[in-house]
């Protein structure tokens, strides 16, 4: 999660817009913005409005061209795979996206940046720190056990995930961790 961070390259104060804010990623983005002094905004589909003011939203958004108004946003961090989110990116601002199949073209200095995620065991020991401190709070959508692995990747593919899915030794019929 640090990695597309670091990319942006933002002073304390930036504002940031986060494209799938309440979902398995964009919600840790939420979070880890506010925890760097950045500005942090969201993104989201009009049911998930009051969690994303949970995770930390300044503002929410519900459509593109809502957060574009809202406009000039120092950088988009784009987790759901929206092109357009560039528009609400002040010109010369930076997109960074983690869905290398939807990258929009450069446009008024914005650059597009992916970024890929590379194993980082300092990175992810500074957040299971920031988990026990209770700043970065680690959400559950679904546990599945293994023996039902194909669902749980359909389940994911399908969209609108919010918080992780599990893969558990077991589980009970309605999904918990058993």
């Amino acid at each position: 999660m640090h990695q597309p961070f670091e990319r942006l390259r933002l002073p304390a104060g930036a504002s940031v817009l986060v494209t799938g804010a309440v979902g398995a990623l964009g919600g840790y983005a939420l979070q880890l913005a506010a925890h760097r002094g950045w500005r942090p905004s969201a993104l989201v589909r009009e049911q998930d409005v009051d969690l994303a003011k949970e995770l930390g939203a300044h503002e929410v958004h519900t459509t593109v061209a809502g957060a574009a108004r809202a406009g000039g946003y120092d950088a988009v961090f784009e987790t759901a795979g929206i092109p357009d989110a560039i528009k609400a990116v002040r010109d010369g601002g930076s997109l960074v996206t983690v869905v290398p199949t939807v990258v929009p073209p450069a446009e008024r200095g914005i650059t597009p940046q992916v970024s890929y995620v590379d194993q980082d065991g300092a990175a992810l020991k500074e957040l299971a720190a920031l988990v026990d401190r209770g700043i970065l709070t680690v959400r559950v959508a679904r546990a599945h056990p293994f023996a039902r692995a194909a669902e749980a990747v359909a389940g994911f593919e399908a969209g609108g995930v919010r918080g992780k899915v599990l893969l558990v030794p077991s589980a009970t019929p309605d999904g918990a961790a058993g």
